[in-house]
């Protein structure tokens, strides 16, 4: 799929996501934004036909900040478990561990 399409998608997937939570009908909602209530039931009829996948490989997101830290610890609360550190704990442990909480549920 290329990037075009990726982004047309995203449009539409956008539109029937803000027209279900605004409480106006499509036509209202087409209207109001300008755009065609039969492209906006054509796309939501297609997306909800659309198998989505979802990944299942746990990620972390870096986070840079230019901001010190002003704290002196960190804590991790993981349903009634705490863990308290003086530096940031390795991403990798952190992932293993909520994996290891999943598991137990």
């Amino acid at each position: 799929m290329n990037e075009a399409s990726t982004k047309k998608q995203q449009f539409w997937l956008d539109h029937i996501e803000a027209a279900n939570s605004s409480g106006l009908s499509i036509v209202q909602y087409a209207k109001q934004h300008d755009i065609k209530a039969q492209s906006l039931y054509q796309w939501r009829n297609a997306m909800r036909h659309k198998p989505s996948t979802v990944s299942t490989q746990d990620t972390f997101t870096r986070v840079v900040t230019s901001t010190p830290l002003t704290c002196n610890r960190v804590t991790l609360r993981i349903r009634e478990a705490t863990f308290e550190f003086d530096t940031l704990p390795d991403p990798q442990w952190v992932s293993t561990l909520i994996g290891q909480v999943a598991e137990h549920q």
